[in-house]
């Protein structure tokens, strides 16, 4: 029982707490290995970062400004500087056709030429907060690309961080449908703060519930998230994270295990900050029972530039019997938070470090004119949706009806006059279009599911 449901608890704990905020909690961090691989790119896509540990919960680097006109336009990773000369291996595209909508392309390079690995597609509202991703793979044999994946978040009023309930689907291609893996509905105290966490998610076909509840203390600081499985009306305790602060900073996370009859150590991490409360030094520790005591596993250094941007951050493992590994991530900025360049270097064992990968950004001017100066938007109402072949698209007014790839090509045109359009879209591929149609002072959108 416990080896079937223990996962499958600490994934969605995981998951649950993770849009509880708007950033990762470090006690839930280090559950991603338990995440889907879809599950993974889809929350990428959404802009969440996924660690490669749960050491590393606040330092962030980031490819957006604020003030600056520039726009991601893509990334190209190359590696095997240690070897020969340098190869490339990844590369991402960024698409934007509509002011609230992104869309991301990975690709492999594979026999001297780049292979698309899979498609996401990210939705903001008009504050800017995310509320929906779509994420496809690509079908090699197919040569297109077929559904996986999709979130839906329902953000809290007008908070930017908070969100009342998040929804994650799977696609069936045997049905042709949705299906439902994951519901989160939070719920919040009378300061705003989340209070508990009701999560369900699809096991193997059979709903599994948990409960997250989350304590905080005189200063306002979450000191405690209790996690519980909910059976038949019971609630069974399964997991604490107990965390301790200084000045409203996190300075020691615990993560304990209930066995059945007590609540056993399992992790911690202890961290010390910058004169500017960023990360300075996070360190992981795993309990040793044969020692009954903490065994240090990782340690996580960062350091800043002059502009308070991160420009290192060095992760050193420590493996039992006192081997240690290192590996450094350096940053270079274009301009404000906007990244250059990334570089991967390996520790030699000794006392030098050499390069194994760069992974360069490329910028674009910025939104195009038309998104600068848009016109109302209004749904477009289209049926059925998902189809196969034939669109149906209400129109109250004359005017063109237009639709895009995700790459922002447009890929069919009708000249529609009021009432129902019917296009044919069966010559279209697999994934998502953005459909739009124009009248004189009105703009209507809608996306289109082409199965």
């Amino acid at each position: 029982m416990k080896n079937l449901f223990m996962p499958a608890l600490c994934w969605a704990l995981a998951i649950s707490q993770l849009f509880a905020q708007k950033t990762l909690p470090q006690s839930v961090s280090r559950t991603s290995a338990n995440w889907s691989h879809s599950m993974i790119k889809m929350l990428g896509a959404a802009g969440y970062e996924i660690p490669e540990d749960w050491a590393q919960p606040n330092a962030k680097v980031g490819v957006n400004a604020r003030n600056s006109e520039l726009q991601l336009d893509s990334t190209v990773t190359f590696t095997n500087y240690a070897v020969s000369d340098s190869t490339p291996i990844f590369r991402t595209t960024h698409a934007h056709p509509l002011s609230d909508s992104e869309v991301q392309i990975e690709w492999y390079f594979e026999n001297n030429d780049w292979q698309p690995l899979n498609r996401n597609t990210v939705i903001t509202d008009d504050l800017g907060r995310l509320v929906e991703t779509m994420s496809e793979a690509f079908d090699p044999s197919a040569q297109a690309y077929t559904l996986d994946s999709r979130l839906e978040i329902f953000p809290r009023g007008d908070s930017p961080d908070l969100v009342d309930s998040v929804f994650v689907y799977a696609w069936d291609a045997n049905l042709n449908v949705w299906q439902r893996l994951m519901s989160i509905l939070n719920s919040f105290d009378d300061e705003g703060r989340i209070a508990e966490s009701l999560t369900t998610i699809d096991v193997f076909g059979q709903p599994l519930q948990f409960k997250d509840v989350h304590v905080y203390d005189v200063n306002g600081d979450n000191t405690l998230i209790e996690s519980y499985l909910v059976d038949s009306g019971f609630e069974i305790p399964a997991n604490q994270v107990v965390m301790e602060y200084e000045n409203h900073l996190l300075k020691l996370a615990t993560s304990l295990e209930f066995d059945g009859f007590e609540f056993l150590p399992q992790s911690q991490n202890a961290y010390t900050y910058t004169a500017f409360a960023q990360d300075s030094i996070v360190t992981s520790f795993e309990w040793d029972a044969a020692a009954n005591d903490w065994a240090n596993t990782q340690t996580v250094i960062y350091d800043y530039d002059d502009l308070q941007r991160m420009s290192l951050r060095e992760t050193r493992y420590y493996e039992v019997g006192g081997g240690e590994s290192r590996e450094q991530l350096v940053y270079s900025y274009l301009e404000d938070e906007l990244l250059a360049l990334e570089e991967t270097y390996i520790w030699d064992g000794g006392g030098s470090y050499f390069l194994s990968d760069r992974k360069y950004y490329y910028y674009n001017g910025g939104q195009p004119s038309s998104v600068n100066n848009p016109l109302p938007v209004n749904a477009l109402r289209m049926f059925p949706n998902p189809t196969t072949q034939y669109l149906q698209v209400a129109l109250e007014e004359n005017g063109p009806v237009q639709v895009f790839d995700q790459t922002g090509r447009m890929v069919l045109q009708h000249d529609g006059q009021a009432g129902t359009v019917i296009l044919d879209v069966s010559a279209l591929p697999a994934g998502i279009y953005m459909v739009y149609a124009v009248s004189t002072d009105k703009y209507y959108a809608g996306k289109l599911v082409k199965q």
